[in-house]
Order: C-alpha cells, then structure tokens, then sequence
C-alpha cells in the first residue's frame, strides 16, 4: 500500500480527481482551500480521495475535524495527512476522536474539549496521518517518502 500526496493549485482539481481515481491519495491544495476544492466535486465522482491540512495555532484539529466531517458529506474521503508546526500529534489524537461522532472530553498539547462533537460524523471511518519530516505515521503504520513526479504545475510525493 501507498499513499500519495498530489500538491497543485484549486485549478488543478479536476486532474486530483483523475489521479484519485486510480490512486490513495490526498490533495495538498497549494493557493487555496482545499476543503472547497474538493466540495466542488460533490455529485460528479464516486473516487476515494484524501485532504492535506496544514494547521497553525488557529487552525487547530477541532476545527479541522468540523471541516473534515462536513466535506466527508460531499465527497469520499478516505485518508487526511495532517502537517503543523507543533503538536501535530495531539491535533490528531483530537480530529480521530472527533470524527467519530462521539462525544469527546480531553486534554492534551493543543486541544482542551468538553463535551465536542462533529454531527453528523463521516459516513466511513477516515484514516488520520500525521506527516513528520519524510515519515507519514498512523497508530503503528509508518511510510516512508519515496522518489516523487514533479510537473510543470502539480507534483506527486509518493510515501511507502
């Protein structure tokens, strides 16, 4: 198994799709949201696809998980690979509670919740990665990167 890290701009969606089609995957949307780039596939394509998050001390994995569940109505999302400048692991411990729908109370590095939940949670479970240098980990999975594809516009980091 491999999962692959497709980073392009918003107008390069489409090709995600088709790369998606094929491949396990995540779009790393390099100028814009990549939640409403993906939104905009809703009803036009049945593929697995994945998000690239990349969180900040105010963007944080309640939120992210908010986002996360609401685009996991519109589309299939099977993998999120999440990248921060600290914490990353507490903000996944957070968003893998969060979207089980289930009612979280917990504390860690960069979350403190009482009581959260995301309603309605994902229609299928979701794997969370954290990316940690050229390593991506979840629970006991870890890939290492791979040689990637670098295009005029868009590239391709494989991780295995």
């Amino acid at each position: 198994m491999a999962l692959n890290i497709f980073r392009a701009p918003v107008s390069h969606v489409k090709a995600y799709e088709e790369f998606a089609s094929s491949n396990n995957s995540v779009f790393h949307c390099t100028d814009g949201s990549v939640f409403e780039a993906l939104a905009s596939l809703s009803g036009r394509t049945n593929a697995a696809m994945g998000v690239f998050v990349e969180l900040n001390d105010f963007y944080g994995g309640n939120l992210v998980a908010r986002d996360i569940a609401s685009l996991a109505q519109l589309v299939h999302i099977d993998n999120v690979v999440l990248s921060a400048p600290r914490y990353v692991k507490s903000h996944a411990q957070a968003v893998r509670r969060l979207l089980s729908g289930e009612i979280v109370r917990m504390r860690n590095r960069a979350v403190q919740l009482d009581g959260a939940y995301c309603r309605p949670a994902p229609p299928r479970a979701i794997k969370v990665w954290v990316l940690e240098g050229d390593e991506l980990v979840s629970g006991e999975l870890r890939f290492q990167r791979q040689e990637g594809a670098e295009g005029f516009i868009e590239s391709v980091e494989s991780y295995k």
